[in-house]
């Protein structure tokens, strides 16, 4: 693919007109990086394999041909070189590659640089899964307490920030955000209204992942996503119930698959992945190195123990266990109150 004419199909600089000096050229920025965010994605093999230094090496020195690209797996070092060479030949827009680590493999950000010299820091790796999914971001010319964000890490004089304000009003032009929204633009009255009550005590299942919960409700399909610390908060707040709770410890693995599929949401994947989990941490295994994802990222496979590979199709879960060659499809019925599992052989070749 050439990535030139990727960008000239796929931004339209007339919907941001109407931003003049450092705002135009920011959200130009940030326009390009929407759009490369949904085509590329981390390379799984150098965050998973660190004692393949040679692998490492090559992986993390890659010099990628962005008018013929093979491949959409990159890292820090290479989705900043990619970047900054798009923005200077396509939009003459300037910036400098910066090491925000002092170690072998560098963490490499992106400063940018406007035509009035004013300088923004932006870590486009750290930004990318939630530039897919359309979340806010906490890497973008702002200012985060974060002790994994650049502007901890490392420290440079002379910078400018964008407040959310601006941020917000060129995601609205640039089309980022649905519905107003920033896929994680929850409001408190929303999620509560969201949560079914029964006999005036909110129930369900609630899975904690990292910094994320999901709340799956008893009686419904629905669920919600939403972060740990506003969860905790409404949960002592609204005197929430929750009948069940379950800690998934490695979520880490799969949200870095950044999948074309809402299997990681889906809550019966999850419970299966939480059996999984257990078993490898007991056996001081890396449940890591056993996550594999398909070419098309619409499939998840796990060999640990058995092969079993994860799909949607037509909206329910389908388990490929290509161990025993099994075939099960999870289908919700009556409103998601019932599971009903539907197994049947298949031909594995």
């Amino acid at each position: 693919m050439n990535l030139y004419e990727y960008l000239e199909k796929n931004i339209d600089k007339a919907k941001i007109q109407e931003f003049n000096d450092d705002e135009y050229e920011i959200a130009l920025v940030r326009y390009v990086l929407m759009q490369t965010a949904r085509i590329f994605y981390r390379n799984r093999l150098f965050f998973l394999d660190e004692e393949q230094i040679k692998i490492r090496h090559l992986i993390y020195n890659e010099q990628i041909d962005i008018r013929n690209i093979n491949s959409y797996d990159i890292v820090c070092s290479s989705y900043c070189r990619i970047l900054q060479e798009v923005l200077k030949n396509k939009y003459t827009i300037q910036t400098e590659l910066l090491e925000a680590d002092r170690d072998e493999f560098k963490h490499i950000v992106m400063r940018l640089i406007t035509s009035k010299g004013n300088r923004y820091l932006i870590d486009p790796l750290m930004d990318l899964t939630n530039m897919k999914t359309r979340m806010k971001t906490h890497n973008f010319a702002t200012i985060e307490k974060d002790s994994n964000n650049p502007y901890i890490r490392i420290q440079i004089d002379g910078l400018k920030y964008i407040d959310d304000g601006t941020i917000r009003r060129i995601d609205e032009k640039i089309g980022y955000l649905e519905n107003n929204k920033y896929k994680d633009d929850i409001q408190d009255k929303e999620i509560l209204n969201a949560l079914e009550k029964i006999q005036n005590r909110n129930r369900g299942l609630l899975i904690e992942c990292g910094d994320i919960v999901i709340a799956f409700f008893m009686n419904s399909m629905r669920y919600l996503k939403i972060d740990k610390v506003k969860w905790k908060r409404l949960e002592k707040n609204n005197k929430i119930f929750v009948k069940r709770k379950i800690l998934i410890n490695e979520y880490k693995y799969l949200n870095e698959l950044e999948l074309e599929t809402n299997i990681l949401d889906h809550k019966e994947f999850l419970k299966i992945f939480k059996t999984i989990e257990e078993k490898a941490i007991k056996n001081s295994d890396n449940i890591g190195e056993f996550i594999d994802v398909s070419k098309k990222r619409d499939s998840i496979a796990i060999n640990y123990d058995k092969l079993l590979e994860f799909k949607i199709e037509n909206n329910f879960l389908v388990v490929f266990n290509k161990t025993d060659s099994i075939k099960t499809i999870i289908e919700f019925t009556d409103e998601g109150r019932k599971v009903q599992y539907h197994t049947s052989k298949f031909l594995n070749g």
